[in-house]
């Protein structure tokens, strides 16, 4: 058997075996990383652009199961973004839960459970949807996932590796996973399995991920660098001495035993980096090793327990394998090994679990690249003024202060684009969000409106004589909002980059610059150091009350505009 998708799944059902009641070593590991689990919720809301709250989180389990490692996970979630919220004094988002895992899962249990949570946090608006499929591939669409979480399910292969000779014939005879006695190119094939399938894994969560977007994969795994020590594959020495007890006993063929290798693989933390490194588009945040004392004298599992816990999500694959009429006497000589080896102390007494919290790569602006590297050049052929009475693009401006801006904005971003390019890895992501606009024309109020009371309270204080006029003419603002186009046009020009998302948001002010005196200290916050180094520090209190003056009269009339325009991005850099 080389592919698994069909019929791998814990135990179904609720009884002594099911995984419901027998997983006690995933809860314990649960419990264990709820704390990482919770920070990564948090960094979600403390790196989001704060203009841009999050109204929606999506999150995603990855091979969830069955029982109340799902349910423990989902309170988790809710709890920790209810505290967050409240801490930051911002309003609750709504939370999508995506329960994934392959289509032989017992999803009918999995909802039945979810009833208690439903009543835990009924002020809480969440919701949870089943989502069957293999996580080897794409599950969910591009940039839609807040938090991807996996626990004891990525160290399940997409399919056992094929171990033959050339001439096809096992060569890992009566074992079903590595061991001290399998031939190197067992190991070989299963970590060239392993690397194939969570290299595959990587690449679509990144996919999936949005930007700041975290992963955190729990997954059985090693301490030492030897794929085989005792620790590592004693739950599978074991269950192939029980095999092998039922061959000789002819109650299952041999050559079933030979020719079957389990699916699973516990990688080591630098198998892990060195992957996570080559894939290129996520960046390790947390890595550490868990330890769980399961046997010997400080142990917390008897023979009893723990063949159940082995047997709840080991029986699907084996009885497919082996037949359903012999599972029940390979557990049962399996406990009875197990028994043995406790009475001479030869059971490994350590579960080894890994814990990853992965980020999704990128460099991050907010409202920086709107801004020039320089003012554009503006005046006629003999150097006078052409945009004169205006610091900016205006209405009045004509078509060549239009063209100027333009050419400087493109100059600037496409040598942007050049520098980043060379700095980041293949596959690495740019996260900006500049101010834009919908229309093609770049004289749109909405762009444009601050630029112009500045321009409105300028021209008062040269009536004034408080600013020579020349000053006024001669000085143009470096930036400039772009249309959505132009920053795609730009994109593919430079070439080193794709476009994966972007889009023009429009966002609506009014709450938070309800009246004039606020959008004000807005406005000098943004372009008092620019403004006083054209025309004075000394003027800046009287400039900017005059400014306020202004908002005052636009508000009382209904001239202010509503909204600002942002253009939200994510570039990816070309795997070359």
């Amino acid at each position: 058997m080389e592919a698994v998708k069909e019929v791998l799944c814990m135990n179904n059902g609720e009884g002594e075996n099911s995984y419901v009641k027998a997983a006690t070593m995933t809860i314990k590991v649960m419990a264990i990383t709820k704390p990482i689990v919770q920070k990564a919720v948090q960094s979600l809301f403390t790196e989001t652009d704060h203009s841009i709250p999050l109204q929606v989180v999506n999150v995603a389990d990855l091979g969830c199961a069955v029982g109340p490692q799902p349910l423990e996970f989902i309170s988790t979630v809710i709890e920790s973004i209810v505290k967050k919220s409240r801490e930051m004094g911002r309003e609750m988002p709504e939370i999508q839960f995506h329960l994934n895992d392959l289509v032989g899962n017992d999803f009918n249990t999995l909802f039945k459970g979810l009833s208690v949570v439903q009543e835990k946090y009924k002020k809480v608006s969440w919701f949870a949807m089943g989502a069957p499929g293999s996580f080897h591939g794409q599950l969910f669409p591009r940039n839609s996932m807040h938090l991807v979480h996996a626990c004891y399910s990525v160290h399940w292969l997409s399919k056992a590796p094929k171990i033959t000779n050339e001439a096809g014939l096992p060569l890992n005879k009566g074992k079903i996973y590595m061991s001290k006695t399998s031939p190197p190119a067992v190991t070989k094939a299963y970590l060239s399995q392993f690397q194939e399938d969570f290299s595959s894994l990587l690449k679509f969560r990144s996919q999936e991920l949005a930007p700041n977007g975290r992963a955190v994969l729990i997954f059985n795994g090693r301490q030492t660098a030897n794929p085989t020590d005792k620790d590592t594959c004693y739950p599978w020495d074991l269950l192939a001495e029980a095999l092998s007890y039922l061959v000789s006993q002819g109650l299952v063929d041999e050559g079933k035993l030979d020719s079957f290798n389990v699916p699973y693989y516990n990688p080591s933390q630098e198998e892990i980096k060195y992957l996570v490194d080559k894939e290129g588009s996520l960046t390790i945040e947390f890595i550490d090793t868990i330890e769980l004392e399961i046997g010997g004298p400080n142990g917390w599992m008897n023979p009893e327990s723990r063949i159940k816990c082995y047997r709840c999500f080991t029986e699907p694959i084996l009885s497919h394998q082996f037949g359903e009429e012999v599972v029940d006497k390979l557990y049962d000589k399996a406990e009875e090994i197990l028994a043995e080896d406790y009475k001479h102390g030869k059971e490994a007494t350590k579960n080894i679990g890994l814990a990853v919290v992965l980020k999704k790569k990128l460099v991050h602006s907010s409202y920086g690249i709107h801004w020039l590297s320089k003012a554009p050049k503006i005046t006629s052929e003999r150097g006078l003024p052409l945009n004169k009475g205006s610091i900016h693009i205006s209405a009045t401006s004509p078509l060549a202060v239009r063209k100027a801006y333009l050419s400087q904005f493109q100059e600037d971003f496409l040598l942007f684009l050049k520098c980043r390019s060379p700095e980041m890895v293949p596959n690495g992501r740019i996260l900006f969000t500049i101010n834009g606009r919908k229309s093609g024309d770049p004289i749109g109020k909405e762009s444009l409106y601050h630029f112009e009371l500045l321009s409105r309270a300028i021209s008062y204080m040269v009536s004034k004589g408080l600013i020579d006029e020349d000053k006024l003419d001669s000085f143009n603002a470096p930036t400039f909002t772009p249309s959505q186009k132009e920053v795609e046009d730009l994109v593919e020009k430079e070439g080193s980059f794709t476009v994966e998302f972007i889009d023009t948001v429009k966002v609506e002010i009014g709450d938070a610059w309800a009246s004039a005196e606020p959008r004000a200290k807005n406005v000098r916050a943004f372009s008092e150091p620019w403004i006083s180094h054209q025309f004075g520090e000394e003027i800046m209190d009287e400039l900017y009350d005059r400014v306020t003056q202004v908002l005052v009269e636009d508000y009382k009339l209904g001239k202010q505009t509503t909204t600002v325009v942002n253009i939200v991005a994510v570039l990816k850099k070309k795997d070359i």
